[in-house]
């Protein structure tokens, strides 16, 4: 559904959407990719990093998959040769084999890092979410940016509040917010949208 969507935004800007995995494009030796552009990201599978995940009993640690993944990317910053590359995962990523693959070809083609666990609330995001960050470049440096003052989703948002459309609530959600301000003053309020109307056969 991601993939449609961007396609029906996007495409007419000369964006295209490749589905297939970070391991597939680097087996076909990243046919169609242009050398040396602007900016190269990455987000590699993490859920094997995460504090969710390895507290389950029996689960945690690195799999093939994610070795594959990281060798992958490895491998588009050594044929593709980004100006700029950027990495996103949870914190515990940087302790990782995976971590070190990447870094790795990062220093051997000459690339300035710098990486930080970053809380992402400090950036404008509506949520106090700690995400370790890379940025690479060659050539120039680029800092990881400072961030501004935590703010949270109303605060994110209350700029755009005046150009919205009045909200069409649910049946459920209209009795929780009646219920709501029957014994509270009002006050700004993140209703979850119900997405099981917006799934595909």
């Amino acid at each position: 559904m991601n993939a449609k969507t961007h396609h029906h935004n996007f495409s007419k800007y000369g964006c295209r959407i490749i589905q297939l995995t970070v391991q597939e494009v680097a087996q076909s030796g990243f046919i169609g990719f242009p050398l040396s552009p602007d900016y190269l990201h990455a987000s590699p599978v993490c859920a094997n990093a995460s504090l969710a995940h390895t507290a389950k009993a029996g689960k945690g640690g690195e799999t093939t998959d994610d070795l594959t993944a990281a060798s992958a990317v490895a491998e588009a910053i050594r044929q593709l040769q980004p100006r700029v590359f950027t990495l996103e995962n949870v914190p515990r990523y940087q302790n990782s084999q995976s971590f070190s693959i990447i870094l790795s070809a990062l220093e051997l083609e000459g690339y300035s890092v710098n990486y930080s666990v970053v809380n992402m609330a400090d950036f404008g995001l509506p949520q106090a979410r700690r995400r370790l960050v890379l940025v690479a470049s060659k050539g120039f440096y680029v800092a990881l940016p400072s961030g501004a003052k935590p703010c949270g989703w109303y605060e994110a948002i209350a700029h755009l509040i005046p150009t919205m459309t009045d909200s069409h609530l649910l049946p459920k959600q209209q009795q929780a917010l009646e219920k709501f301000l029957a014994g509270n003053a009002p006050t700004p309020l993140l209703i979850e949208p119900d997405f099981s109307r917006y799934l595909l056969d």
